[in-house]
């Protein structure tokens, strides 16, 4: 995985900060570093640019075209073996920071 830029850097440690003291999460920075960059990989094109089309490396899926929003975070959750309690804390902590939709 590549190191974060300066910037990203920054706005990770924003939206840990949001992460930790609003919404209570538990995970180190790095854990949430590393399951946030997954996270807008996997989610960023449905969620941002109405795109359903599987991004590559997501397994195989049946239904061409059909990639939903709440299968990408499921299938995000599933693999960064997020807690389905904590599954809102991450996304309200990119949301909070920046409206993600």
């Amino acid at each position: 995985m590549k190191k974060l830029t300066k910037n990203q850097e920054k706005e990770a440690k924003a939206m840990f900060t949001i992460f930790k003291n609003k919404y209570r999460g538990k995970d180190s920075f790095k854990l949430y570093t590393k399951n946030i960059r997954e996270f807008f990989r996997i989610t960023l094109d449905v969620y941002v640019f109405g795109d359903c089309e599987v991004p590559k490396n997501c397994g195989e899926w049946t239904k061409k075209g059909e990639w939903e929003r709440s299968d990408a975070i499921k299938y995000w959750s599933e693999l960064c073996k997020i807690k389905y309690r904590d599954i809102n804390k991450y996304f309200c902590s990119v949301d909070d920071f920046s409206p993600y939709t």
